[in-house]
């Protein structure tokens, strides 16, 4: 019994020296941010090296990170996200000024860092099928929206298919992109562009073309002779003369061949307003022997469609009885929901279509509804892109969710690895980080980790010693624990607590290290001999045994053998005393 009681003293007592240790453990680093070229920034993701993969290893945080924090000298915590080489923040820098942070470990867990990719930075995720968002959808996030960047910044975007950006005056803007294509299909006669034949510009005169997006066009296009250089497909107006509205692509002539085939132009969108527009080719390098035909066609008119020419400088001539042969023009119709007069702050954005209705949230509160009339995303290849142009200095959570379906979401709970932005929806959608840089003028250091109970530098002065004699030379004997390079207890998994240990008491980690050590040996011992019940040289062999691993380890010096040889020498001597 008293054996028993001995054990549970000695396990308790060692629970005891580890477990406030764990609790009470905290350290802190002073993260100071400079500006120097007099720009203020109302708030600014910045980010300064730090080795938190050592520190989570080594205990000052815990692996997920989710213990630190950045906070103000009073406790008040800000945006933070740590990474395995750098941590980063999102603070207010005034022009001409130091802002101090500190960075802080060993708080209660935080259900979630925030999404900070440093100025210039944004996250791209790559296009996926099941992320395209049709006409029933609900794309959310929450954070610091800056809405004083200018027009066309965007929070949120897939290229031709949605977007939500400040359009200018504080104005938040959800656009769906909604995809049309158009045909004029037949040949009967050519419409020929030549320098000899005075005619350098062909094209079809289409009426009442929405306000769009072109994206591209098919032109049945063949040659004649062997005409040289480049001819462009254009967007033009319908003034006299009319003017260029935008440029699709370009194609040598000289890859023309004599038969009529389609070729495609989608090199450049051409955005254009509600009206008429032109859409064909214009060519200047051919002569009445070497020219450029384009396909038209005059027995199926298209109503509201002409085909009409002109020279580079002169009015436009209608041929109503032809139209010009294309096919897939392709072009987008933006349906569009705006928030007005947003002030830069912390809110969630929403924006949610419902198969009927497109509508624009900001902190939960609808400020705009359009009906959809038809309208559908336009699903393409591009990619989405998340806080570009530092619209989002921060931002707590990204969520896309496609008729009900939570399909990727972003709000990290661990320390980011790398650039992968994990997909707490299922890992399918990671997103990648595109890290930004701090602006010019702006410095970031991060000061030491300190233990929050050490003992602050300064406090105290140490007296030399007054002893006349020389200092005596020490032996292998009292060596220190090999924690150095290639030591034996640098990667031991019970030395975060050691060095928690000594970092929050006055003792040194070679004394945590014996301190620890010894209550091992008592352990060992106490809990061999309930066990053993009576056999006390095994008992002593075993805590000899336990002396000589500490010597081995390094914990005891080598004069600890000594004990080693006491402890058999009294095992053997009880197993003889029966009296015992």
């Amino acid at each position: 019994m008293v054996i028993r009681r001995s054990a549970l003293l000695a396990l308790v007592a060692l629970l005891l020296l580890v477990a406030p240790i764990m609790a009470l453990v905290g350290y802190t680093a002073t993260l100071s941010v400079t500006e120097s070229n007099g720009t203020d920034y109302a708030m600014l993701g910045i980010q300064v090296t730090s080795n938190n993969d050592y520190m989570a290893a080594n205990g000052y945080m815990k692996a997920t990170a989710l213990d630190t924090r950045v906070e103000t000298l009073g406790g008040l915590a800000g945006p933070h996200l740590v990474t395995e080489d750098k941590t980063l923040a999102a603070v207010p820098v005034p022009a001409d000024s130091q802002v101090n942070r500190y960075f802080t470990t060993g708080n209660s867990d935080l259900t979630s860092m925030d999404i900070i990719t440093g100025h210039n930075g944004f996250v791209t995720i790559t296009d996926d099928p099941a992320l395209e968002l049709g006409n029933n959808f609900a794309i959310e996030l929450d954070g610091y929206v800056d809405t004083t960047g200018g027009a066309d910044t965007n929070l949120v975007i897939k290229q031709n298919s949605f977007r939500t950006y400040i359009d200018g005056a504080t104005n938040i803007t959800s656009e769906l992109s909604t995809g049309y294509d158009s045909d004029q299909l037949g040949l009967s006669t050519f419409s020929d562009i030549s320098n000899g034949l005075a005619i350098q510009r062909s094209g079809q005169s289409i009426t009442a073309f929405p306000a769009a997006t072109i994206l591209s066009i098919q032109l049945n296009l063949s040659k004649v002779g062997a005409p040289t250089g480049n001819a462009f497909c254009r967007v033009w107006d319908t003034t006299n003369p009319p003017n260029i509205l935008g440029t699709l692509g370009v194609i040598d002539v000289a890859t023309l061949g004599a038969g009529p085939a389609y070729f495609t132009f989608d090199t450049t969108p051409v955005a254009v307003a509600a009206g008429t527009v032109v859409i064909g080719l214009e060519y200047n390098g051919g002569s009445a022997a070497n020219y450029v035909r384009l396909g038209a066609d005059s027995t199926n008119p298209k109503a509201g469609e002409n085909l009409v020419t002109a020279t580079l400088a002169g009015n436009w001539a209608t041929t109503a009885t032809h139209d010009l042969t294309y096919q897939n023009l392709t072009y987008l119709v933006l349906t569009e929901v705006t928030a007005v007069g947003v002030a830069s702050g912390e809110h969630v954005i929403q924006t949610t279509a419902d198969g009927v209705n497109l509508k624009i949230f900001v902190d939960t509160v609808e400020e705009d509804t359009v009906a959809l009339a038809g309208a559908t995303a336009y699903p393409n290849a591009n990619n989405w892109i998340l806080g570009q142009t530092n619209t989002l200095p921060y931002y707590d959570y990204y969520k896309h969710t496609v008729s009900g379906v939570l399909i990727a979401w972003y709000q990290p709970v661990t320390i980011i690895a790398g650039t992968v932005l994990p997909d707490r929806a299922g890992a399918v959608q990671n997103g990648a980080i595109t890290w930004g840089a701090n602006p010019a003028g702006i410095a970031v250091a991060m000061g030491e980790m300190v233990a929050d109970s050490q003992p602050s530098a300064g406090a105290g002065t140490v007296e030399e010693s007054l002893d006349i004699l020389p200092t005596v030379a020490v032996s292998d004997w009292f060596v220190e624990p090999a924690v150095g390079v290639g030591g034996a207890l640098l990667t031991n998994p019970v030395r975060p607590f050691v060095t928690m240990m000594s970092d929050n008491s006055t003792i040194t980690e070679l004394q945590a290290w014996r301190f620890l050590g010894f209550a091992i040996v008592l352990l060992v011992t106490v809990v061999t001999a309930w066990g053993v019940r009576g056999h006390y040289l095994i008992t002593g062999i075993v805590c000899g045994a336990a002396i000589l691993g500490m010597v081995v380890l390094t914990v005891f010096p080598m004069w600890a053998l000594v004990f080693m040889a006491f402890a058999v020498v009294a095992g053997l001597v009880a197993e003889r005393s029966p009296t015992i």
